[in-house]
């Protein structure tokens, strides 16, 4: 068949002359197009007959300036000199014209009394969430605001449970030395109830040295499975602090002290501050209230 010897580059259009019995397998409108390749000729013959815009021979047609564009596009991004690089990004745009223009035959030939506009893609921005300084692995070096909102709800329901013991007058005649290492040891527990260990390798294994006449994979699998062998490798001391000094922002303090040392135990685990992890949960959750908005059909 014709489309498959011009995939396998047998047939070259405007050289290879074709025998008789494989004109007899292509429409006859395609005939002037393969005899002689020009976009502007297949254009118009989409146009006239927006059906054959699903013939192999089209379609491998159009595979062809794809590849083109994705290379052209490769080569213009690799160091190069701006002249050449302005050369290649008119020719990526060349074959992208191309590209479009039979897409819009195809479409103006369906719906005539339509007609196709195209528009700049536009950027995408950067993405939502945190870069983790800590990761486990390579899929854990960015948290997004999904999972950093899932996190911060876990620890604050945590505090919230607890909301009479975090601050300095939650036992009588406690300092504030003694406030303070209470709330972070309950910030430590609170981590311990979250899903943080899941992304976060600041939750660390003490093993030790394995006993006499014990071995090291023994010892090692006995110290996964014993939990007070696990700990977290954080100072969480600052984050409290002004909790108990009192000195939380007008924002923070209107949540709540629960919302801000959720948001401050979190930022300590992201080397970042509790502000900008707020920030980031509120903007996703205005996201998610946008997207709301545009899916709820109106009355």
């Amino acid at each position: 068949m014709v489309a498959r010897e011009l995939v396998a580059g047998r047939i070259v259009p405007g050289v290879t002359k074709l025998r008789q019995q494989n004109i007899t397998l292509v429409p006859e409108e395609l005939l002037p197009f393969i005899q002689t390749p020009a976009i502007e000729r297949l254009r118009a013959i989409l146009a006239h007959r927006p059906e054959l815009y699903w013939h192999p021979i089209v379609r491998a047609e159009i595979e062809h300036l794809r590849r083109r564009e994705h290379e052209l596009d490769r080569i213009s991004h690799v160091g190069a000199q701006e002249a050449d690089v302005r050369h290649q990004q008119e020719a990526v745009n060349e074959v992208s014209r191309a590209l479009q223009s039979l897409v819009t035959a195809h479409a103006d030939g369906i719906l005539p009394w339509l007609r196709v506009a195209w528009r700049p893609r536009k950027k995408r921005g950067p993405r939502a969430g945190l870069t983790n300084p800590y990761p486990h692995n390579e899929p854990t070096r960015f948290i997004d605001s999904i999972r950093v909102e899932q996190t911060w709800k876990q620890l604050h329901r945590f505090f919230r449970a607890r909301e009479k013991d975090l601050h300095l007058g939650g036992r009588p005649g406690s300092t504030t030395d003694e406030a303070v290492e209470r709330i972070t040891t309950m910030a430590i527990n609170a981590l311990d109830r979250s899903n943080a260990y899941l992304w976060s390798s600041r939750h660390t294994l003490d093993v030790g040295e394995p006993p006499p006449g014990v071995s090291v994979e023994a010892h090692l699998l006995e110290a996964i499975w014993a939990a007070d062998k696990w700990y977290w490798d954080i100072d969480l001391r600052p984050a409290v602090q002004p909790v108990v000094n009192r000195k939380l922002s007008p924002r923070m303090r209107r949540e709540g002290v629960p919302a801000y040392l959720a948001y401050a135990t979190l930022g300590a685990l992201l080397d970042t501050s509790a502000e900008t992890v707020r920030e980031k949960i509120e903007n996703h959750r205005a996201a998610c209230r946008k997207r709301a908005r545009k899916t709820t059909p109106s009355a």
